[in-house]
């Protein structure tokens, strides 16, 4: 699942920005949701969201983040070869 969606907050129509509070819960749900990535035990007892998601991000996907955040696309190009520390880091 690679397409691009926005993020569901409560009252704030899709498109819009605002600054909200997200539990880890909520962060969880909308990533399950919008992308089908789901909280995975590395152990650390499920405690760490990056180590949990990293190895279910795509190339793609990290390259597409990487452009709208206007960061360097560096690591991109090896993504599938990276440690999972290092897909964490990025």
């Amino acid at each position: 699942q690679t397409g691009a969606k926005k993020l569901k907050t409560d009252g704030v129509p899709e498109g819009a920005t605002r600054a909200e509070k997200m539990d880890d819960a909520g962060i969880l749900g909308n990533l399950l949701d919008l992308r089908g990535w789901r909280n995975v035990d590395m152990g650390a007892g499920g405690n760490c969201l990056f180590l949990s998601i990293a190895p279910q991000v795509s190339a793609e996907e990290v390259a597409a983040a990487c452009e709208r955040s206007g960061l360097p696309q560096s690591d991109v190009h090896e993504w599938d070869s990276l440690p999972l520390l290092e897909r964490a880091r990025v």
